[in-house]
Formats: C-alpha cells, structure tokens, sequence
C-alpha cells in the first residue's frame, strides 16, 4: 500500500499535531484517530517524541479516540525495534493488539504500534488497516 492508496481509508487532510495541539484550543472534536510518527532511528529524540504523545495521550477530548504510533525508518540500520520503541515510549504494557480486538464498551482506547518505512512503502499500511477498523 503506497501513501496515495490511503485515500480509501482516510480523508487526504495531513495535520501536524504537535504544532496544532500547542496553538488552538477546541480542535480535537473533528478527530477521528490520532497517527503519530516517529523516528526509530533518532533515539535522542525519544524523551521529546514520548513527551508529546502523553500530552496528547492525557487530553480529556482524545480519551477514546484510537492511537496508532508509527515506528518509521525501520529500513536503516541500528533503527530500534518495536519493543525497544514501546519501552521509551512508555507503552509496553498498554497496546491493545494488532488484530480485530472488540473493544465495544470496555472503556480502553484503542492503541497500537506498527513499524514502517515510509521511503520502502512498507508497514504503515498494516497500521491504517488497524486503526481504520475503530474509527466511528
């Protein structure tokens, strides 16, 4: 799946959030899923990138709204693994599962990390699938 292809899932609207969740207040009612990239290859940058996420993670408006961390660059060497990526991130024991899990009126958010190379075309199509599956 080629990021063009997307289209069948999703609107063609790309948002940074992080600069969008720090500039306007009342955004979040229109947000269907949140996808947060990061880069598995830079490890410096995990401590800001896991910041982020719980700042948007805490957010009253996102609290059922599904998570789908991507875990990019995974097509250069020494990049970190999924397990790797999940510890840094804090979310090694918090991820629903990568398969059709009902999580109909059990009050958990549906989250999940999927790793992928954006320049392989590869594994954020997995992701999409995952995370189109909870949208309302």
């Amino acid at each position: 799946m080629d990021l063009t292809s997307l289209g069948e899932f999703f609107s063609p609207y790309v948002i940074q959030l992080t600069i969008v969740a720090r500039h306007y207040s009342g955004w979040t009612f229109m947000v269907d899923a949140v996808v947060y990239l990061v880069d598995a290859y830079d490890k410096e940058r995990f401590t800001e990138s896991k910041k982020e996420l719980d700042a948007l993670l805490s957010d009253d408006s996102l609290a059922n709204v599904p998570f789908l961390i991507l875990g990019n660059k995974i097509d250069i060497p020494y990049a970190s693994s999924e397990e790797e990526l999940r510890y840094h991130l804090g979310l090694s024991n918090f991820t629903t599962g990568k398969g059709k899990v009902n999580l109909v009126d059990s009050n958990v958010r549906p989250l999940e990390v999927f790793m992928c190379s954006v320049v392989r075309k590869m594994g954020y199509g997995d992701g999409f699938k995952w995370v189109s599956q909870y949208i309302k």
